[in-house]
């Protein structure tokens, strides 16, 4: 079956194009490329209403008319009865279409070196409506017409196939470059801005002010991001009745991006459309709004984090949250006055409650008797006991304080709304990107404010990436995406050098990892571009590794290297700020930000934040910083060994993710030549560069 861009368009398609389109798609094989045209743009009135490129590398340009074949009998035969000038002559049939189709190759032809390509861009005129013995009448009088006459027999079955085999012939094929020119103008809505690409050289002297953009989606994001596109409201109710869709695949393959351009297409396409697009962490919220007012300037969507929306839907319900400290104060000393509890360490005790509430737990039985999947601790029945008490405890003390913590806040909103007591709003539209750390509970919450018959979820998620322990199968979450989920190989934002290093270091640490992950394999890994492999600096101290990074970024912008081009990413999130004012300081001028900052402008100022807070995010340059106070937590005396493959495990991930970050320079600060070799135990990444190189 052809494959089409979109796959099941609904709403406004002309009852004429569906006739073509349904011929096309009952071509056997999965090798015929079949784009339809949306009204994304102004410009899309220029263009055919279908382009196919089939197996060997052909197109054809089609245009489909909705004339009726009286008008087609009339302008042939005559028509006794019509006023001067009401019909049509028959040189007058199809040539607006022709001429449409004319003007679209010429603006591809007119590239140099394509005007070899002309025969294998062949245009069509189709009616759908008119026979094919009475279209020959009409090109036999059109003399100097340019392109073919398709009947209603010949958009069906067999001579539909033998009609787009028969340019296939030809020993000669378009050349990607062409085919990359065609998919371009017929669907500018797939361009992808220079800025959102990672994987860029360090200096080019192209000139792009007046050409096409050397970036598309790929086939694979684009039958993504156009799956089930509804042109309206109303079509929106007939299409599929699978709501939910996700979207998976190693780092860097495009999931954002595709979550991106779906958004930009439906808010195009359903105007009055709610739509909401959530996220784990500020710094991703704010990268995604921005790149999305690049490409769809003047469309205003709802974009938070979790958190945010969590705080606005709770409303007057809302109460402050605990800090950290006061919450793991009040823990310890509830724990310490139960003998059963004292002997489980304090980390694991305040994961657990909040993994009951995570997974909407809400009585005792209920923990009793849940599986605890993906938990890497054992705990009989009476430490399961003393663990709900332990949280009842201490949601008794949050109370009194009129306080609770974020993951409380997630749980009190999913009851309330369960009971009806909050005002939530209706989304006909939700995305959800690094879906991977979403609680089974947030994933509920977000099941409220959707019509079951109307709304739709996609989801962008990265298993690989995940280090907060929301190891749970997205049915549990109340969402089914069997059948429904496709996952994306190809990796684009990384150099080969330094995807290779992020997966051996991933599999060198995890070699017997039973949960899902997305790491390249050797054919994919081989197809990438070559580049510098990750560079490693050695420095003496805390404060030297911050004057190193710091001088290293200021020496590369002053010779003409770009601040928005650097990403740092610190292991501590304390360290964020004060690394910032060195840099700050170091520069003269206010050249880095945090990237948690979602009012300042992101353009042109070096982004800074915590490890934690850089999923979704990339960059050309990142800089690892901070990795030893990482490493060390795994070596911590006493550890239950349970708990420190835990730790090895969500550092792992923390890593790989961070790491992945880069898409053409990769550096790595540490301290201690143990760090060293554990991020590269073979040592054949670069010879480590000291402080005094």
């Amino acid at each position: 079956m052809a494959r089409l861009f979109p796959n099941n368009i609904t709403g406004t398609i002309s009852p004429e194009v569906a006739k073509v389109l349904h011929g096309l798609r009952r071509i056997p094989g999965d090798e015929l490329l079949v784009w339809i045209k949306l009204p994304l743009l102004p410009s899309s009135a220029c263009q055919p209403d279908l382009m196919v490129i089939d197996r060997d590398r052909s197109c054809h340009l089609i245009a489909v008319s909705t004339l009726p074949e009286s008008s087609v009998q009339a302008a042939v035969h005559g028509d006794l009865f019509a006023t001067r000038g009401s019909t049509l002559n028959a040189e007058e049939i199809g040539a607006g279409e022709e001429r449409r189709l004319s003007e679209f190759r010429q603006t591809v032809l007119q590239a140099p070196g394509n005007t070899a390509s002309r025969p294998l861009i062949r245009l069509i005129v189709a009616f759908p409506n008119v026979g094919q013995d009475l279209l020959d009448e009409v090109a036999q009088r059109r003399v100097a017409a340019c392109c073919t006459l398709w009947g209603r027999e010949k958009i069906r079955g067999e001579a539909l196939q033998r009609e787009i085999a028969e340019t296939g012939t030809n020993s000669a094929s378009l050349s990607e470059e062409v085919i990359k020119q065609l998919r371009q103008r017929f669907s500018p809505e797939i361009a992808i801005p220079e800025s959102f690409v990672a994987r860029v050289p360090a200096k080019t002297n192209r000139d792009v002010s007046a050409k096409l953009t050397d970036f598309l989606l790929d086939l694979d994001q684009e039958w993504l991001a156009k799956e089930d596109l509804a042109l309206s409201s109303d079509a929106a109710i007939a299409a599929s009745e699978q709501r939910v869709r996700l979207v998976t695949g190693v780092a860097g393959s495009g999931k954002t991006l595709v979550l991106l351009y779906r958004a930009m297409m439906h808010a195009t396409l359903e105007p009055k459309a709610n739509i909401l697009i959530l996220t784990h962490n500020r710094p991703l919220t704010g990268e995604l709004r921005d790149r999305f007012h690049q490409i769809c300037p003047g469309r205003r969507l709802c974009w938070q984090t979790f958190s945010q929306w969590c705080r606005k839907i709770s409303g007057t319900h809302w109460r402050n949250i605990v800090s950290p400290w006061d919450r793991e104060t009040l823990l310890q000393e509830l724990a310490e006055q139960n003998s059963i509890l004292a002997r489980l360490p304090l980390p694991f005790l305040v994961d657990e409650i909040d993994w009951i509430r995570d997974q909407a737990l809400t009585s005792r039985d209920e923990y009793l008797a849940a599986p605890r999947t993906g938990r890497k601790r054992p705990l009989n029945e009476e430490q399961r006991r003393a663990i709900f008490t332990l949280l009842r405890d201490y949601q008794t003390e949050l109370n009194e304080r009129n306080l609770t913590d974020w993951t409380g806040a997630a749980f009190a909103a999913w009851r309330l709304a369960c009971e009806g007591k909050l005002q939530l709003p209706v989304y006909d539209l939700v995305f959800i990107d690094e879906a991977q750390f979403f609680a089974p509970i947030w994933l509920q919450l977000v099941r409220h404010c959707i019509d079951p018959e109307r709304s739709r979820i996609f989801l962008a998620a990265d298993p690989t990436q995940g280090f907060l322990k929301r190891r749970q199968s997205w049915l549990s979450s109340g969402l089914d995406v069997r059948g429904h989920s496709v996952r994306l190989l190809r990796a684009y934002r990384n150099t080969r050098e330094i995807l290779d290093f992020a997966a051996r270091f991933y599999r060198q640490r995890l070699p017997d990892d039973d949960e899902e992950i997305n790491l390249p394999d050797p054919a994919e890994l081989a197809r990438i571009p070559e580049g510098e492999p990750p560079l490693f600096l050695e420095v003496d101290s805390l404060q030297g590794e911050r004057a190193r990074v710091a001088n290293e970024i200021v020496s590369a912008i002053r010779q003409g290297a770009k601040p928005q081009h650097f990403l740092v990413l610190e292991a501590d999130d304390a360290t964020v700020e004060p690394f910032i004012n060195l840099l700050n300081r170091v520069a003269k001028e206010r050249i880095a930000r945090n990237s948690k900052e979602l009012d300042q402008v992101t353009n042109n100022q070096v982004r800074v934040c915590s490890i934690n807070a850089a999923t979704g995010l990339e960059s050309p340059i990142v800089f690892l910083s901070g990795l030893d106070s990482l490493l060390e937590k795994e070596q911590a005396l006493g550890m239950d060994p349970d708990d420190r493959q835990e730790i090895l495990r969500d550092n792992t991930r923390r890593i790989y993710m961070a790491a992945t970050r880069a898409g053409r320079k990769l550096i790595i600060t540490y301290r201690r030549p143990e760090a060293r070799k554990v991020l590269d135990p073979t040592g054949i990444v670069n010879p480590p560069v000291t402080s005094e190189t």
